[in-house]
């Protein structure tokens, strides 16, 4: 079970992967299986990170940078542009071509799966 803490009177926290984090190889690739284990189909990526976007802001979940910086919430199908594939791109990839979006997968997992992510690290 991850830690909570308050932040802003907020009982729940997710804290968006810095690049560096992101990059790490055994974070990637805990990731990267962890998004073949969800049956989630590459082309319902986007739509399934707008929509845990929206369960927090919904259950009052603040999201973070590292520094404590409040989260610039974007909207996904700009951050994603018309890559429906990213998905195969991303498992297939040895290294973080595309930070922005990369974080928006791994926020996914910390909003959805907070159980999960926190092993993202092991």
């Amino acid at each position: 079970m991850p830690k909570e803490r308050l932040y802003g009177g907020c009982a729940r926290v997710a804290y968006v992967a810095t690049t560096e984090k992101i990059s790490d190889q055994n974070y990637r690739e805990n990731l990267k299986q962890a998004v073949r284990d969800s049956e989630i189909g590459q082309r319902e990526w986007p739509t399934e990170i707008q929509n845990s976007l929206l369960y927090a802001y919904l259950n009052g979940i603040v999201i973070v940078y590292a520094s404590g910086k409040p989260f610039d919430w974007p909207l996904v199908d700009d951050v994603w542009g018309n890559n429906e594939r990213y998905i195969r791109e991303f498992l297939a990839s040895t290294h973080c071509s595309y930070p922005a979006r990369d974080s928006l997968i791994d926020l996914y997992f910390r909003i959805m799966e907070p159980e999960l992510a926190v092993t993202f690290h092991d």
